[in-house]
Parts: C-alpha cells; structure tokens; sequence
C-alpha cells in the first residue's frame, strides 16, 4: 500500500482538511451500503467536490508550510551589541520560574486570593472600591504574601516614576528582592533600568541569572534576539521559547512564529501567533490581525490596526489586566474566555499566505 501524506496543525493533530477527507470516506462506505445506486452517484459525485477542495487544502498547507526563502530572510541583519557572543557558548537548561519562588502559607496565599477576586469582581473600581482594593492588598501583606508585597513595590514604582524621591523606597524594595534571586524580580531589574544597554557586562549577568532561574520574560527576550539574528544560536533560542511556553508565557509564540516565519514554515508561524493572541501575546495578535487586509469586504486603506471588533474585544480583555501586565506574575496571569478568543481557519490562514506572495513575492 502507497504511504499517504497527513499534514498536521501546530499541535501535531490532523488538520480540518485531513478530518475532512476522513469523513468523506466513511459517509461514501455507509451511503453504499444504505442507498439505491442512483442516489449513491449522485452523492459520490457531491462528496468528490468536497474530496478534491480538502485535497487542495491538504497541499496548499503543506507547500505554504516548506517555502524556500532567501538567506537573506533567514536571518535579520545587524550589528551584535554583546549580547549574542556572551551566549554563543551557553549551556541552556530549561528550569521552571516556580521552583525558585517562595512558598506562601496558606494564610498568606487565602489573603491575596481575596484582594485578586476583589479586584476580578470590580475591573472599572469607584474611589471606594480603589480604597477598598488597597486594604485588601495591605492585609495580603500583612499575612506574609509575597506575591501582594511584590505587586505593591512595582506598583509603587508605576505610580511615582517621575518622582525619583518618591519612587526610592520601592526601588530598593526591588533590589532587595533582585539580590535575593527572585526571578521575575531579576528581569524587571534590567527593564527598569531601560535594559542597561549601556552596561551589556552586567546585562547579560543579570540576564543568564533570571534564565537560570527560570524567568520566561528573559528567555523570551534573549531567544529573540539569538533566534532571529543567527541561525548557530538558533537551536538554542527555540529551547528557550519552548521552555517559556511550557510555563504559560504569551510571548514566547511571538518568538516561536517569528522564527518559523524565517524558515519558511509560515502555517506554522500564523498557528503560533493564533495561539499566542488568545494567550495575551499582543505582537502576535499584530501579527493576524495583519492578515485582515487580505479577507474580502475588507479594504487595505481600512489599515489593519484594532480594526476588526473581534480583535479590539480580545486586545482590551487583556489590556484590562492590569496587575499582570504590571508584574508579570504567571499566577496573575488570567485567559480569555473561549468567547472572546479569535478562530482564524485554515482556508484563511492559506488565503492570507497566497495574497502576501502575490503582493510581494518570497523573500
């Protein structure tokens, strides 16, 4: 018997086209078996059309998902700042964030649920409620949460970043939490001092040391940059990625999209940034969003920014999140409901694909 192609989605499932030619199959043999032979042709007819275009689906996906592209599309070129010889020789272990966060007592972690199910029941809060929230939050701290003291220091940094007397105390409430090896509080270290691109020596240590802690926003961050720059680091840069994704981070399908989108893989690339978008990813939800223009009604001087309501309604559930946003704990980190999350198809995931190329050809 000839082997048979499958061609499977990001989630190594078989495709709808694939589902589809499956089903064809078993409504043709139990049709035969109930129906007169005039009737049987007429439908053997009917279900070949439908064959032929899951067929076509089935190709056109597994061409869109080998294409060959330029070198110089397989890698952005720049200058490296540092960052990419500090980790040529790097020896990436995948750790998980969790493992080098404190334990909260039960106390503890029963007085933050209750601030965080506060703040989930009022998302647009009167002056009351706001005054009410803090309470909430203080008692949290008061019980020895972490969690709610962590929140209430970068917090405190949000609200007084123009004010360098008023936003001294919480900075080094920071540090201390960044010298005590907190991982998230080692990456927000870095982001609050602007990167400290000036400074890549204690960048990248600070850097390694929240990736050896497992700190999904460095891993993001730094995968990035080694993926998309150089295809010797690459390897390493989709470990990255895939151990951040592991644990929940939004952004790693930015990343994971962005590199299969160089080599050539652009189904694969638009299921990561799908997946990515429900999960909070905003670049990814950019990224389909960007796909907008090729659908038909609409116009690309429409532009293809927060236009469709679908996507605005997504993007501002994940905007209205704003104590993750802030602190990027993965345990204030919320999904959006199946009702709100985005279904891009196949079809139009192709359809998008064959108009691109159109446009402007491979790069």
């Amino acid at each position: 018997m000839a082997a048979t192609a499958v061609c499977t989605n990001w989630h190594g499932q078989p495709t709808a086209a694939t589902a589809a030619a499956g089903k064809i199959v078993v409504i043709v043999i139990f049709a035969s078996i109930q129906m007169p032979a005039r009737t049987l042709l007429v439908m053997i007819f009917f279900i070949s059309g439908a064959a032929r275009a899951a067929s076509s689906l089935e190709q056109d996906l597994i061409q869109y998902n080998h294409l060959q592209l330029s070198k110089d599309a397989q890698v952005v070129d720049s200058t490296d700042n540092g960052e990419r010889a500090a980790f040529r020789d790097y020896h990436f272990e995948c750790r998980k964030e969790a493992d080098f966060e404190d334990t909260e007592t039960p106390v503890a972690k029963a007085a933050f649920d209750r601030f965080l199910a506060y703040v989930a029941a009022h998302p647009s809060p009167t002056v009351e409620q706001k005054t009410q929230r803090l309470a909430l939050l203080q008692a949290a701290i008061t019980a020895g949460s972490w969690r709610a003291d962590y929140l209430d220091v970068i917090w405190g940094m949000w609200d007084n970043r123009g004010d360098g007397k008023a936003l001294k105390p919480f900075a080094d409430r920071l540090y201390a939490y960044t010298t005590s090896g907190l991982p998230v509080a080692v990456h927000a270290w870095v982001e609050w001092h602007g990167g400290m691109y000036e400074d890549m020596p204690q960048r990248v240590a600070l850097l390694k040391a929240a990736i050896e802690r497992g700190n999904t926003n460095a891993m993001v961050s730094v995968a990035y940059n080694l993926g998309t720059h150089d295809l010797a680091l690459r390897p390493m840069a989709k470990q990255m990625l895939d151990c951040a994704a592991a644990q929940g981070a939004p952004g790693a399908y930015d990343g994971i999209g962005r590199l299969a989108w160089q080599e050539g893989r652009w189904v694969d690339a638009m299921r990561a940034w799908i997946k990515g978008a429900n999960l909070g990813c905003d670049e990814c939800l950019v990224q389909v969003e960007s796909d907008l223009v090729w659908q038909p009604g609409h116009r690309v001087s429409d532009g293809t920014y927060n236009t469709d309501p679908g996507y605005k309604a997504l993007r501002k559930f994940y905007e209205d999140q704003f104590f993750y946003g802030l602190t990027h704990l993965h345990s204030l980190r919320v999904t959006a409901p199946a009702s709100l999350q985005i279904d891009v198809s196949d079809e139009q995931i192709v359809k998008g694909i064959k108009a691109r190329i159109a446009a402007y050809g491979l790069p």
